[in-house]
């Protein structure tokens, strides 16, 4: 009996060392470490090709020339035999307008909402969007038929003080390559993105 007791407890014995071994042996459990999700990289925006009077912009759908940027009081334009038409200028303002011809390629009407617009004078004031205007010279000013050329103007009002001092403006002028409506996203921090496809800077 004494010798079965004596043989029951080594093994009991040999077992707890077993256990104890395997768990010394036994690899720690590695933490879990949260991969932080990287943002996705923002599609850079695409440069503004650069154009000067006298240049010219064209597409399958459009020709568009670039004659002068000049400075005016007042501004107006015949749009038939018996009528004209006069450029909107405030009290204490001047006009600064971009003069050109542009020519209808297509089978469809551009309208003047197909061309997002901005000007820069002296890279300090900065006007866009309905404070930059562009008008065809004929009576219907917001718009030119199919296969009609015709003179163009894009002009802004600019404070008489700054006229006196003006040394140089950029016209920029934007537009979908099908020359569909623009749409303009708000963003949170204020600034705004088009969906544009192709932006041309206009140096005076």
């Amino acid at each position: 009996m004494l010798a079965l007791v004596f043989v029951l407890s080594l093994v009991a014995c040999g077992g707890s060392n077993d256990s104890e071994k395997k768990n010394e042996e036994a690899p720690a459990a590695t933490e879990a470490v949260a991969e932080t999700p990287t943002e996705a990289p923002t599609e850079p925006a695409k440069a503004a090709i650069d154009l000067k009077v006298g240049d010219t912009i064209e597409t399958d759908l459009f020709k568009m020339t670039i004659d002068s940027i000049e400075i005016k009081d007042e501004y107006s334009y015949r749009t038939s035999d018996i009528s004209t038409s006069s450029l909107y200028v405030e009290d204490g303002y001047k006009l600064l307008i971009m003069f050109g011809h542009f020519e209808n390629k297509g089978t469809n009407t551009i309208s003047e909402s197909a061309f997002q617009r901005k000007v820069t004078v002296n890279d300090t004031f900065v006007k866009e969007d309905h404070d930059v205007r562009m008008n065809f010279m004929r009576d219907k000013y917001f718009e030119v038929d199919a296969y009609t050329d015709i003179d163009y103007c894009i002009y802004v009002n600019i404070p008489e003080n700054l006229a006196n001092q003006y040394e140089k403006s950029v016209f920029s002028i934007s537009f979908k390559n099908d020359l569909s409506l623009i749409t303009t996203t708000y963003n949170s921090d204020g600034t705004t993105t088009s969906d544009v496809d192709v932006t041309y800077d206009i140096y005076s």
